[in-house]
């Protein structure tokens, strides 16, 4: 898999584990506004065309990523809104050790509003624990709908 470059940084979108629903962004580098907007349109269309049918989980993983300008934040918010409405509703970031804090004031600036109902998150240190996780909670929310039905 190749990292896409689109003005400053880069993402790859791993589909490997799209069988099990869970939808995994690796990010690196510092990005601009060029960057956010070619990672949202792409999540935005293979979501519609692979996973939007069913409850879905995120992962971003963060830890080679070094952020970006300050207007991100906003756009991701939009972005996160737009994939609730898509079915996400489990998402898990793995943060870089380094501005591991800076990452998490980040990521609750763009979870502002959204109620744990809507979207779970949760960080983690290890890939295998993050993928754990979404597994789990994939599979909880789909026993909770059967047993409504």
């Amino acid at each position: 898999m190749v990292y896409q470059q689109s003005g400053h940084g880069s993402y790859l979108i791993d589909r490997s584990h799209y069988d099990e629903r869970i939808h995994l962004v690796r990010m690196c580098g510092a990005w601009n506004m060029l960057t956010a907007h070619a990672l949202v349109d792409e999540q935005l269309q293979l979501v519609k065309d692979h996973l939007m049918d069913k409850p879905w989980a995120g992962i971003a993983d963060m830890r080679r990523w070094e952020l970006g300008s300050p207007e991100l934040v906003e756009f991701f918010h939009e972005g996160v809104h737009q994939l609730i409405g898509l079915n996400l509703r489990v998402h898990a970031i793995l943060p870089n050790i380094e501005l591991k804090q800076m990452q998490k004031m980040v990521a609750r600036e763009y979870t502002v509003g959204i109620g744990d109902s809507q979207l779970k998150v949760r960080y983690f240190e290890d890939e295998q624990e993050a993928i754990a996780w979404c597994r789990d909670e994939l599979a909880r929310l789909n026993y909770d709908t059967l047993r409504r039905d």
